[in-house]
């Protein structure tokens, strides 16, 4: 309970776990003792406020437990008609064991799965905006990191080859881009991208890093967050056809393919653009390829 609030997902085990077999409950006395801490320990106090103040949608859930049930039912008792309702969902439904257990439950007979997505669908219908990013979106991102790797492998060749030092804001930017993409596909399981807000803060936040290392004349850093908030802002669109550049060295926009720097004039560059590029050059050398680490 110590570090209840330290994750958004919270999974509270209360009959122990099969790897600890002296946390299982397997007779009575086990299931009397366990139910004594629901009912005078944090857990349990935990559990009663979010029966009270949560609705509640079960599924994949049998509500045969014991001592969750009587748990829940004493708090039915206290709250009297205040109760708030909860929903079970269900392909199949025991409709008389349900109103056997007293509680307000609304039973919906179908697909937990399916549940979840129309109940998805019509929330952002009803917001009028996605607030719940698709499941294609995702798709896309993983598709583009695809991309991007085979890219990124081909710009990172061109520097070994060439020696361009302008290739070096091109892979950082690409190393942007790849860790947020990354990023969106190992956390997807997580819940954590598809909250369209949130999303959305992020990018904000990398415009302000993007806007201060620019002003810093550290197109190294700059680079880097602009292909994480490309990356970031891709699993906003909800299109696959509308895809970032695969380059973008920020003090010229119409720079946004490998070819173009190879053939970009160093004449064009920024003096202070030149001086960076060719300290990073000088501290890695020529055979070494720049890799810009996951953080800022």
């Amino acid at each position: 309970m110590a570090f209840i609030d330290s994750s958004k997902r919270r999974v509270i085990k209360i009959h122990g776990s099969i790897t600890n077999y002296g946390s299982i409950l397997a007779t009575s006395e086990d299931y009397a003792q366990s139910l004594k801490r629901l009912r005078n320990g944090a857990i349990g106090a935990y559990l009663k406020n979010i029966i009270t103040q949560k609705t509640i949608i079960y599924t994949g859930y049998s509500l045969k437990d014991p001592n969750y049930l009587k748990l829940v039912q004493s708090m039915a008792k206290i709250m009297g008609p205040f109760s708030r309702s909860s929903y079970y969902v269900s392909p199949h439904i025991d409709h008389d064991y349900l109103r056997s257990t007293g509680l307000n439950l609304i039973p919906i007979e179908t697909d937990g799965t399916f549940f979840l997505e129309q109940f998805r669908s019509h929330y952002n219908s009803q917001l009028g905006v996605e607030k719940i990013i698709s499941e294609e979106a995702f798709d896309n991102c993983e598709d583009l990191l695809v991309e991007v790797n085979s890219y990124h492998s081909y710009t990172a060749d061109k520097f070994l080859e060439t020696n361009n030092r302008l290739l070096i804001l091109a892979l950082s930017y690409q190393d942007g881009l790849q860790d947020a993409l990354m990023r969106i596909k190992d956390r997807r399981a997580s819940g954590e991208y598809y909250h369209s807000g949130h999303v959305q803060a992020l990018v904000h936040g990398y415009e302000a890093k993007i806007e201060q290392y620019k002003s810093e004349n550290n197109l190294w850093d700059a680079c880097y967050c602009r292909g994480y908030q490309n990356g970031l802002l891709f699993l906003l669109s909800d299109e696959y056809e509308v895809r970032p550049p695969i380059v973008d060295l920020i003090f010229d926009e119409a720079v946004d393919t490998t070819p173009k720097i190879v053939r970009f004039s160093r004449k064009k560059i920024p003096t202070s653009v030149s001086c960076e590029i060719e300290k990073i050059f000088f501290q890695l050398g020529s055979d070494l390829i720049p890799e810009h680490m996951p953080y800022v």
